[in-house]
Formats: C-alpha cells, structure tokens, sequence
C-alpha cells in the first residue's frame, strides 16, 4: 500500500512534537515559494500585455524608430541643473532599427546621465533589456541595493541598482514594449534622488505611445 503524506500533515506533526522552530522555518520556506509563484505569474501576466502590444503595433506596421533628434527634443533642461548637449543616434539594418538619445546633467557633485531607447524596430533588443522588470525581486546589503518596481501602469515597470559606498547607481523604466529610458546616476546618496530625477521626463506618456 502505498501512503502518501501531504505538507500540511507534515506541519501538524512537527507543531505536536513541539518542534516550533523547525515549524516556523518551515512555514517561512511555504510562503516563500507561494510569493516566488505568485511574482512569476504577474511578471507573466505584464510579460502577455506587453507582447500583445507589440503585436498591435506591428500589425500597424508601426516597427520604424523615432528618429534620435525627436528623441532628442524630450531630453529637455532641468531647473538647478546643468545640461550638457545630447546625443543620440538611428540604427536601421536588416531586421533591426532602434534610436538612442542621452544628455547628461550635473549639479554640484552629482551627475545624471539620461538616456532614451526606442525599439520599435527591435522588440528582442527591448525583452533582453527588461525581462527581469516583472519580477517581485530585492536585494539590499551593506554595500549594494537592487530593486524592481511596478508602477500604477501594467505598460510600466523598473528596477534599480545603487551601490552604497560609491555612491552611484541606475534606474531604468521598461515602457510599453517598446521605450527604455535610464538614468546612470554618480555623486548620490539614495538611489531614490535617480529615479525622482528620471520622471521629471514624463515616463507615464511613452506608455501611450
């Protein structure tokens, strides 16, 4: 005859031999793979949203990138800060466009360099940049943080790196399935000062696009 012997029996067990802190241990190691299971079931359920807004554009055959100098044009000046001139650049190839556009910004000693990607002809360049953004992940220690964040738009997700005693980090936005946008931060204390600074350029408008 064969038994079968189920979690749950297991865990009663334990709790009537008095055995609390392997039950404890126990229990903490159940809800850690429920929140694990649960994170990849969002991340897939952003993942599918993001996929058929890919498909919707290239069923519109709209796959060509904004040129770099529009993009350019979203990089605007910053109050108390001072920009320097942008640059960018459009790749068109067989099977791949994408344009990229970035300005730096200093103030004191912190320096913020803004950066603009634009995928649209490339959405493999966009998943293999972003596809850990839907992931419930942390990791905070003496020396590092790292961190992925969902915004209030199921189009919109990030994460971000700060390593403590450098004081330097980035945050980066996936956008839509399509946009990138990223700032690599020195001269901070909080990786939060990056991602205050990031959203000054409109990152719930890409969303639309």
């Amino acid at each position: 005859m064969k038994h079968f012997v189920s979690a749950g029996s297991v865990i009663l067990a334990m709790m009537a031999t008095g055995c609390g802190e392997q039950f404890d241990e126990m229990k903490q190691a159940m809800e850690n793979v429920e929140s694990i299971a649960n994170s990849a079931e969002q991340a897939q359920q952003s993942m599918d949203k993001v996929q058929q807004r890919i498909q919707e554009r290239r069923a519109a055959g709209d796959t060509i990138p904004i040129a770099y100098e529009e993009l350019q044009k979203r990089l605007r000046d910053v109050n108390g800060w001072t920009g320097e001139a942008p640059t960018g650049e459009s790749v068109a190839i067989p099977g791949l466009a994408f344009a990229t556009a970035s300005r730096a910004y200093t103030k004191a000693a912190a320096r913020m360099v803004v950066t603009i990607h634009d995928y649209a002809g490339s959405p493999e360049g966009y998943t293999g940049a972003t596809m850990v953004f839907g992931l419930a992940m942390k990791i905070d220690n003496a020396t590092q943080r790292t961190e992925t964040f969902q915004t209030s738009d199921p189009m919109v997700s990030g994460m971000m790196e700060f390593y403590k005693s450098e004081g330097r980090g980035t945050v980066t936005w996936a956008i839509a399935g399509r946009f990138v946008l990223r700032v690599e931060a020195t001269g901070i204390s909080s990786i939060d000062e990056a991602r205050a600074f990031g959203e000054q350029f409109g990152v719930d408008g890409y969303a639309a696009m």
